[in-house]
């Protein structure tokens, strides 16, 4: 125990348990590292009033930001999820980042769910960028075990930005109150999905489907969808239709195997492979997945 310079008694051991435990998680996840705010110079020299927002041991820079942006450093995030995690009675499980660093991510476990013969394991995510794409915000992660594929829902964004001072405490009252959001939503997600166990399909809905997801009407003949829709959209059409029908064939001719056709789609072919992750989590195939969910819900 020491004083502090605010004359206060501190535990100093478990500080630096805490500390070597976050260092140690972060190791982990490969988010062992720290970024700076460093100023633009102008030809001349001057200072420009702008500044890079960098990753300090690789020099990757992610976005240029005013003076007023405030970097959010990994270890903030690992100690905000951890002290959610604390409260929750549940470890970190999972972590990672995507662009070199320009979004990162922590996981905690929520409880698993059945979908007809498929298990589902979920997370409340949370994830920050520093290439000024997305604020700290938490989310539902579900992966479904059998075939690897990931949905997304819809996640919620912190109103305000979260320091080692007094608002620490505030930021994780409102993820705690974030994921019993996230909770009570994923109880209508999952009924919802156990219900599209029981819905058959017919050509007429996986045309929507296909037409929803990636543009293309695959009920008209070739020779209209030669000349209608280019070679790019096509060969999306197929490979959304192989997947559609790869997932029905394990989980039935239903609703379910067809939102799978979609997810598997959308989380192994869709899209760069470098840049797949980042989209499925935060951007335009997360909303893929959304679109297709809300277009079956209506069929359910």
């Amino acid at each position: 125990m020491e004083i502090n310079q605010f004359g206060q008694l501190v535990d100093t051991h478990n500080s630096l348990v805490s500390a070597k435990n976050t260092a140690d998680m972060l190791d982990r996840f490969g988010l062992n590292w720290i970024v700076e705010k460093q100023p633009l110079l102008l030809p001349s020299g001057n200072e420009s009033g702008f500044f890079g927002v960098v990753r300090k041991d690789t020099e990757k820079v992610f976005t240029t930001a005013t003076q007023q942006y405030e970097v959010f450093q990994n270890n903030e995030l690992a100690d905000l999820v951890q002290e959610v995690g604390n409260v929750l009675g549940v470890d970190v499980a999972r972590g990672g980042l995507f662009n070199e660093g320009g979004k990162v991510y922590l996981q905690i476990p929520m409880e698993d769910e059945i979908v007809g013969t498929d298990l589902v394991k979920r997370y409340a995510t949370a994830i920050n960028s520093h290439d000024g794409t997305t604020a700290l915000r938490w989310g539902a992660s579900s992966i479904t075990i059998s075939c690897s594929n990931t949905f997304n829902a819809a996640s919620r964004t912190l109103k305000d930005s979260v320091r080692h001072t007094a608002n620490m405490r505030k930021a994780v009252e409102d993820s705690l109150r974030a994921i019993k959001g996230i909770t009570e939503a994923d109880a209508t997600l999952y009924d919802t999905f156990r219900r599209m166990v029981d819905v058959r399909v017919n050509e007429r809905r996986i045309q929507s489907v296909v037409d929803a997801v990636v543009g293309v009407d695959i009920l008209k003949s070739k020779s209209v969808a030669k000349d209608e829709y280019s070679t790019r959209r096509l060969n999306q059409a197929q490979d959304l239709v192989t997947s559609i029908t790869r997932e029905m064939s394990y989980k039935g001719d239903n609703l379910w195997g067809l939102f799978s056709g979609v997810t598997h789609y959308t989380s192994h072919k869709a899209g760069r492979t470098d840049s797949r992750g980042a989209s499925k989590m935060a951007g335009a195939l997360q909303k893929t997945d959304q679109r297709a969910y809300e277009l079956l819900t209506a069929m359910v």
